[in-house]
C-alpha cells in the first residue's frame, strides 16, 4: 500500500512539473518568407520532436508573403524571427529596417527563371522584350535588378506583371507570361503541374551567370538580439537542430509537415525539401556549421546589391549579420 502511494505521488509530481513546464513555454512567432511549403519541414521538425520545447519555447509557424514583408513585419516587431532573403534585407537596411541574419540557411543562391520552351528564352539576355509574372515585394522580384546587371541584359526590357504567388505558374502556361523568376525550390511543383497542361517548360539558374550571393536565412530583430539574447540562442538552437534532423531524416520531417498541411503531397513536399536541404551545404557550414556567415561573401552580396539596385546610404556589415548564436551544428549525413 505504501509502495502504491509512493507511485501516485510522483505520478502527480510528474504531472505537476509537465503542466509547469507547459505554463512556462515562451510563446514566439515566426514568419516564413512566403507560403509554407517543402522547405518548411525542417521548423515542423524541430517543434514535433520536441526541440522547441526542450528549450522553452512554444513556435507559432505562420506564412509569409514575400521577404520584403516578412523583413518590415520582424522589423515592426510583429513577428519574433522570419526566414528572408538577404538582398532584400541589404535594401531594406537602408531603409527602416531593423532585422538581422542570424543563420543563412540558403547558402548557395537558389534563384533562377522558369520559362515556357516556345517562349524563345533560353539565357538572361533572351529576356529581353519578354514578360514575366511575380509577386510584388517577393525576394526574386527586388533582387531581379541585380541579377541584370551581373549577368548583362537591359531590365528596361523586361515587363513584370504582379499576382499572388499561386497565380504566377497558371499566368505563365496560359501564355499571360512569358516565365516567371522562382526559387529552385519550386521546381518540382512547377514540372508536375506543367506536364499536367501538357506544356513543357525550362529554366536556368541565375547563380550560373555570376550570381553568387547570399539568399534566404533566419532573421531576427537587432533589439531582441540585445535584449533577449538567450532567446534568440535557444530559438536558433532549436531551429538548427530541427533542420539537421530533416537533411538526415527527410521521410520523417515531411511527414510532420503534411500532418499540419495535408492539401499538400508527399512526393512534391519530399522533392522540395531535397533541394532546399542541399542548398544550406554551402563550404562555410560544412566547416563551422549549418548557417554560418562567411564575411567575405556577406560583402559581396551586400556591395552587388548595392551597385545593381542603386542603394544609396550605407549598410555597415555588422548590422547585416551575426554569428555570435551560431551552436555549430552538422547534420549527420554530412560527414
Amino acid at each position: 500500500m505504501r509502495a502504491r502511494r509512493w507511485i501516485l505521488i510522483g505520478i502527480a509530481f510528474w504531472l505537476a512539473a509537465g503542466t509547469v513546464a507547459s505554463q512556462a513555454a515562451e510563446k514566439v512567432k515566426f514568419v516564413s518568407s512566403w507560403v509554407l511549403y517543402g522547405p518548411d519541414a525542417y521548423l515542423y521538425a524541430a517543434r514535433e520532436k520536441g526541440m522547441y520545447r526542450k528549450v522553452g519555447l512554444d513556435v507559432e509557424i505562420n506564412r509569409g508573403r514575400g521577404s520584403g514583408n516578412t523583413i518590415k513585419e520582424v522589423s515592426l516587431k510583429q513577428f519574433d524571427f522570419g526566414f528572408a532573403d538577404t538582398g532584400s534585407l541589404v535594401a531594406g537596411r537602408t531603409r527602416t529596417a531593423k532585422a538581422k541574419e542570424i543563420a543563412i540557411l540558403y547558402g548557395k543562391a537558389p534563384h533562377a527563371v522558369v520559362y515556357r520552351k516556345d517562349s524563345g528564352i533560353r539565357t538572361p539576355k533572351d529576356l529581353e522584350g519578354r514578360i514575366l509574372a511575380d509577386q510584388q515585394g517577393a525576394a526574386t522580384q527586388r533582387t531581379f535588378p541585380a541579377f541584370a546587371e551581373l549577368a548583362g541584359f537591359d531590365l528596361s526590357k523586361v515587363k513584370f506583371i504582379f499576382m499572388d504567388a499561386p497565380s504566377r505558374l497558371p499566368s505563365v502556361l496560359a501564355g499571360q507570361a512569358h516565365g516567371m523568376p522562382v526559387y529552385a525550390t519550386e521546381f518540382p511543383l512547377v514540372e508536375q503541374q506543367s506536364r499536367k497542361q501538357n506544356q513543357e517548360v525550362g529554366y536556368f539558374l541565375w547563380a550560373d551567370y555570376g550570381f553568387h550571393v547570399y539568399s534566404n536565412g533566419i532573421i531576427v530583430h537587432q533589439d531582441t538580439i540585445e535584449n533577449k539574447p538567450d532567446r534568440v540562442r535557444r530559438f536558433l538552437k532549436a531551429t538548427l537542430q530541427g533542420w539537421a534532423y530533416a537533411v538526415d531524416n527527410p521521410e520523417e520531417a515531411v511527414q510532420f509537415f503534411l500532418n499540419f498541411n495535408p492539401e499538400q503531397t508527399k512526393q512534391i513536399v519530399l522533392a522540395q525539401w531535397k533541394v532546399a536541404a542541399s542548398l544550406s551545404e554551402a563550404p562555410e557550414a560544412k566547416k563551422n556549421g549549418i548557417g554560418w556567415i562567411d564575411r567575405a561573401k556577406m560583402k559581396a552580396t551586400r556591395d552587388i546589391m548595392f551597385k545593381a539596385m542603386g542603394l544609396k546610404g550605407r549598410v555597415e556589415l555588422d548590422d547585416l549579420y551575426s554569428n555570435r548564436f551560431n551552436p555549430k551544428i552538422f547534420p549527420k549525413s554530412w560527414k
